[in-house]
């Protein structure tokens, strides 16, 4: 009886092991690979515009704007930066995720510290971006790397677009040097693909914002602006991407903070 107490008793023990290492061993390095990722509140996604067609202030103007929006950037939050490269499936040269800690003293020293050194980091790339330049303006190539980049990345509950730029399109349908070309842009435009790339289903409509980024501007570039040419092209191509109308530019970033928020 006492040896079938004792065989018993190690038995109990052989099994408890094993299933301490089913909790300790492979298993446990898969379990965590299964356990979902930190959920994301927003997603801030930013054009920016790189062209030589920009000023230096404007260049200047655009590394200062990315920055404040790091800066303002809530707990839980992703942002993502591309250019006007012409590139339909280019990578974001900032891809950044803002997660607090909880426990006090990590939570200081990120607020502190990390995140200022993302911040610092976000305008030197961005800026140094804008100076290396390119030599045309492809804000639809970025527009479609950016719904390539959202549709593949972490779902978030909201979705917020900032595009930085003089809205200067000069890539795949021409170069306007004045406001009629932007005429003969739109009818090859509509012959385009643009509406395969539905970026209302990543990006709602109302969280859109085009910030003029157009400090000293030529005069030429700023009649072709003006110009009713100008702005039925992008009507039309804000409308293939989905969307009833083009979101009206601003000169100020400071409504879209609040957003984002």
């Amino acid at each position: 009886m006492r040896l079938l107490s004792l065989l018993s008793i190690f038995l109990c023990s052989l099994l408890i092991s094993c299933g301490n290492d089913e909790l300790t061993g492979p298993n446990k390095e898969s379990a965590a690979q299964l356990s979902p990722p930190p959920s994301l509140k927003k997603r801030i996604v930013l054009i920016v515009d790189i062209s030589s067609s920009l000023t230096v202030a404007s260049k200047n103007l655009a590394a200062k704007y990315a920055a404040q929006v790091a800066q303002n950037l809530s707990d839980k939050s992703h942002l993502l930066i591309y250019t006007t490269e012409k590139n339909i499936a280019a990578q974001a040269i900032i891809d950044e995720k803002k997660f607090i800690p909880l426990k006090p003293m990590d939570k200081a020293n990120y607020q502190a510290k990390i995140w200022p050194a993302i911040e610092n980091k976000i305008h030197k790339t961005v800026l140094q971006k804008c100076n290396t330049g390119e030599p045309t303006s492809c804000i639809l190539d970025g527009l479609k790397s950016a719904r390539t980049g959202i549709s593949g990345g972490v779902q978030a509950k909201e979705t917020f677009l900032l595009i930085l730029s003089d809205m200067l399109e000069d890539c795949h349908f021409g170069r306007p040097v004045k406001g009629a070309d932007f005429a003969k842009m739109k009818e090859k435009l509509e012959k385009s693909d643009l509406d395969s790339f539905q970026l209302v289903n990543v990006i709602p409509e109302g969280n859109i914002t085009i910030c003029y980024i157009n400090q000293d501007a030529r005069a030429g570039n700023a009649a072709m602006i003006n110009s009713v040419e100008f702005r039925e092209f992008w009507k039309q191509a804000f409308k293939m991407l989905g969307y009833s109308d083009w979101p009206q530019p601003v000169t100020s970033i400071d409504a879209f903070l609040e957003k984002i928020d």
